[in-house]
């Protein structure tokens, strides 16, 4: 009975795999083997790694065929770009051939699982079919003309830019090398490799191992595609795509303030000689662009004209460019700037600028209503920080009231939501994500971090706790949970122990921000030792 229940747990984790998938192994009760909660933790640590690869895949699908698009925008303006277009589409498409592969990979351990007798442990299924059967040794052949593809495409457009070149790009075998190191494919070895990749693997095991590789695939296609996609969008400068930019810091002012904008053709400009003015005076350039400032003396709307003068790199043609700008004047009546973002955040300083137009600074009051435990205090002179406690529901706001201690009236009453920290990522202490690893760098590893990017606070969270599942090679994985960020004990030791064909997962990572009521859950990690 003990074993029967451990198994129905297997099943209920294997069915959430297929939600995520589309693939889904018919496990059935083993009562002749035994099933421990090892085995249960390991189950579920391939799902949610399973659904984070694929997930992952839709991601950059996606992002190969917004690029490609770009391309063939570019390309209607450029016809010289057509190699790289039509080397970007060629290995979209044979990478794609092999991802749908190894989807009837997938279908048939499916098959192969659905009819295993039951006295067959599940992991010899996957030998029997994968190492045994030869289909893993067909992958491999596969992986290898897949890499050697990528590689002879890229050498193929350098020969040809090198014997007729093409205008405008300066692709070079220093580049290409440079991406060929970079591109992250996972070491594809001829001895060993398929019981390395396969071996004592279950099927839930080995769909997470297969689609990896399938995302490694997809991955370096990307990092072609959008090298070339660069390439094209960089170097050059035909006469359709000179357009004249003005990227003004606010595009309305109040009276008295000073208006301010970056004058610049495009991108590329920095290839081209050129002058700009406004308004007929010339501008100072430096790198690449001309800063244009102007103090209105008037409300309501304000225009200027920009002229720029350039010679064309490729034509040696010396063209000029006009356009006229917009931006508006106002006189202010109070102004509330939040000297970070327009969002308050749970338990940190969120430090603003209050102002009132001929009210001084001492005449004002200002306090917080609405709730979200927010309370505001005054520093000095327009300057003032706010904390809160507790988040709104979706469409209801803290206000900043804002009244002239003088006359005894209120001014206005400024809306503005209260949001929990963002989640942080999950990192090792080096910065690293996941993916391939030398043994020596996982060794030198000292814990987890959780780190904030983007973000304009300074905000440290902490990690809480994190399940690691240690694999090493043609072994059963090994479930080790730890308190706090560092590795220590059998973490620790599991870490020392890394060898190529090691394997390691961080999942259940749980953290804390400030002003956290409860440890939030993180994202997970996998590792592979090379």
């Amino acid at each position: 009975m003990k074993n029967i229940f451990k198994t129905s747990l297997l099943l209920l984790l294997a069915a959430s795999f297929s939600a995520c998938d589309g693939f889904l192994p018919a496990l059935e009760p083993q009562d002749e083997i035994e099933t421990t909660t090892e085995d249960i933790e390991a189950v579920d640590a391939y799902i949610k790694l399973s659904k984070t690869i694929v997930q992952n895949m839709k991601s950059i699908d996606g992002r190969i065929k917004e690029n490609i698009n770009i391309m063939d925008a570019t390309l209607a303006e450029e016809p010289t770009f057509r190699p790289l277009v039509e080397t970007a589409k060629t290995i979209s498409e044979k990478v794609e051939n092999l991802a749908l592969w190894m989807d009837q990979l997938c279908e048939r351990i499916q098959y192969e699982t659905n009819n295993f007798s039951r006295n067959v442990h599940q992991k010899s299924i996957v030998e029997d079919f994968l190492i045994t059967g030869g289909a893993a040794t067909e992958l491999k052949e596969l992986l290898l003309k897949q890499k050697n593809d990528l590689i002879e495409s890229l050498d193929d457009l350098l020969q040809r830019h090198e014997t007729e070149p093409i205008a405008g790009l300066s692709l070079s075998r220093k580049s290409i090398d440079k991406l060929k190191t970079n591109l992250g494919l996972s070491p594809i070895y001829v001895d060993d490799w398929e019981a390395d990749n396969f071996g004592g693997l279950t099927p839930t095991a080995a769909y997470a191992q297969l689609r990896k590789i399938q995302s490694d695939c997809k991955n370096a296609s990307l990092q072609i595609i959008n090298f070339l996609s660069d390439e094209m969008g960089n170097k050059v400068m035909p006469d359709t795509r000179f357009e004249i930019f003005a990227n003004a810091a606010k595009p309305f002012v109040f009276l008295g303030e000073t208006y301010e904008a970056e004058i610049a053709l495009g991108e590329t400009i920095t290839q081209a000689e050129f002058t700009v003015s406004v308004n007929g005076s010339p501008l100072r350039i430096e790198d690449g662009k001309s800063k244009y400032a102007a103090r209105p003396g008037s409300v309501g709307a304000q225009s200027y004209t920009a002229n720029i003068t350039v010679v064309n790199p490729l034509t040696g043609e010396r063209e000029r460019f006009r356009k006229e700008f917009k931006y508006e004047v106002g006189v202010p009546s109070v102004s509330v700037s939040p000297d970070q973002m327009n969002v308050l955040y749970i338990g940190v300083d969120n430090p603003m600028s209050i102002m009132a137009a001929g009210v001084s600074s001492n005449d004002l009051q200002v306090s917080v209503s609405g709730g979200g435990g927010a309370f505001i205090e005054h520093l000095s002179g327009h300057q003032y920080n706010i904390k809160a406690s507790k988040a709104h529901p979706k469409g209801q706001y803290c206000y900043v009231d804002i009244s002239n201690k003088r006359t005894g009236k209120k001014i206005t009453s400024i809306p503005f939501r209260i949001n929990s920290c963002p989640d942080p990522t999950i990192q090792l202490a080096n910065g690293s994500s996941g993916g391939v690893v030398k043994s020596a760098e996982m060794q030198e590893q000292e814990g987890l971090i959780a780190t904030l990017d983007n973000f304009d606070f300074d905000v440290k969270c902490q990690v809480q706790s994190f399940k690691l599942y240690y694999i090493a090679p043609r072994q059963d994985a090994v479930a080790l949970s730890s308190i706090g960020g560092r590795f220590t004990g059998q973490t620790l030791a599991a870490i020392k122990a890394a060898k190529p064909g090691t394997a390691y997962l961080f999942t259940d990572v749980k953290g804390r921000c400030p002003g956290d009521s409860a440890a939030r859950e993180l994202n997970g990690l996998a590792f592979q030792v090379r």
